[in-house]
């Protein structure tokens, strides 16, 4: 009724900035940047496809469940979402890696309807899809937050979900550089290409993983319990820095894909033809199947067996 208006249209027209963790802020190699808009220029790919199956958690509908909808810029809606559920996880791919670049990389959209109804999620990176390194993160919001209820977003550092829809939450690889993952070569900050998206429970269940210096875990709290589309509501990953396209194996030609052109190259190059389109640096781009620098029946079975 009239009660829950006001308090809608109280959650647009106030911010409150209680806590330290401004747009502003920068603390012994720790710092915030300034929420992306989903406009913004320095955006330049977004995600364009999802690894199957979700995970999806508790209290959602299936009509929540569209993966799709977080491909492509981000809409800043209320609908044009995935629904995650309650400690529901997706990961997200890209036509090519992200890479660090100065500042922050890469941005996630939320579809929170005002600045203080935020719904909250780890963020997490691989270049593999095996091995993923989570982002620090601190949550300072001190007691459990009803269903309707507010979170400061000064309180929030290094989660996705902290800015209302149509601006995202920056995060700059940079800040995983010591990481043990990153340290040992398991994950490269230049290849990033799988960027997980996990949902907190808001009920305290879940723990911040803070940076040194912040102390042991805290519980996490955010608008809990919800329901049919409960959870994070991913709109979008945007891309700041990309790296370079990555080889295909098999893909002779260098199109980006593999198809019935690379057959017919190596068809024609194992019948001692030379075919004018193989690409000219074969030998080292990555796209050789077997490492020999050669193109030979192992290519012909490979290109078989993907189509």
């Amino acid at each position: 009724g009239l009660g829950l208006l006001l308090w809608l249209l109280a959650g647009f027209f106030t911010r409150v900035e209680a806590g330290p963790f401004t747009e502003s802020y920068s603390w012994g190699g720790l710092r915030e940047y300034p929420r992306v808009s989903k406009d913004s220029g320095d955006l330049v790919a977004w995600a364009t496809g999802w690894i199957t199956p979700v995970a999806w958690g508790y209290n959602l509908t299936e009509e929540w469940k569209t993966p799709e909808k977080a491909l492509g810029p981000a809409e800043g809606t209320a609908f044009d979402i995935v629904s995650l559920g309650e400690g529901g996880r997706i990961t997200l791919t890209f036509d090519r890696p992200i890479r660090d670049g100065e500042g922050w990389d890469f941005a996630v959209f939320e579809n929170s309807f005002n600045g203080t109804f935020l719904e909250l999620a780890y963020v997490e990176v691989s270049t593999d899809g095996v091995v993923f390194v989570r982002f620090d993160n601190v949550s300072l919001t001190q007691s459990p937050v009803d269903g309707f209820g507010s979170i400061d977003y000064t309180e929030i550092f290094g989660l996705a979900g902290k800015y209302p829809a149509g601006y995202g939450t920056p995060f700059d690889l940079a800040f995983l550089a010591d990481k043990p993952e990153v340290s040992d070569g398991r994950v490269d900050l230049q290849r990033i290409r799988y960027v997980r998206v996990v949902d907190i429970v808001g009920d305290g269940s879940c723990y911040d993983h803070p940076p040194p210096g912040w102390g042991g875990g805290k519980p996490i709290y955010d608008p809990y319990p919800t329901t049919q589309s409960a959870g994070f509501d991913l709109d979008a990953v945007g891309v700041r820095y990309q790296g370079p396209p990555e080889a295909v194996k098999g893909d002779l030609d260098g199109n980006g894909t593999v198809d019935e052109s690379d057959l017919e190259t190596a068809l024609q190059l194992l019948a001692g033809e030379y075919p004018g389109n193989l690409r000219e640096d074969y030998p080292d781009s990555g796209a050789d199947v077997n490492g020999d620098g050669r193109v030979g029946m192992e290519e012909v079975l490979f290109i078989l067996y993907f189509q």
